[in-house]
């Protein structure tokens, strides 16, 4: 996961994990400081399993612009898609 901060101000990003089939939220950042145009990076050779039903949640403080790109790779055994 990657958030930019597009605006010309310091601002606060924050991130869940959200479990579903344990109906939990995990904190990933929480009001995590990112100055105008710099950026929060989740990855670096970590590696999170999501569930079918997990989310990943963001949120930006309240006036900013924050980009967020997760990249994903979908599990051969998944239902969700059939790799014929």
């Amino acid at each position: 996961m990657y958030a930019f901060n597009n605006t010309a101000s310091a601002k606060t990003f924050s991130c869940w994990w959200y479990d579903k089939s344990e109906d939990v939220e995990v904190a990933i950042a929480s009001a995590y400081p990112l100055s105008s145009k710099t950026f929060f990076l989740l990855g670096d050779g970590n590696y999170v399993a999501l569930d079918e039903g997990d989310e990943i949640r963001a949120q930006s403080e309240t006036g900013a612009t924050t980009t967020v790109v997760i990249t994903v790779e979908l599990d051969a055994r998944s239902t969700v898609q059939n790799f014929a």
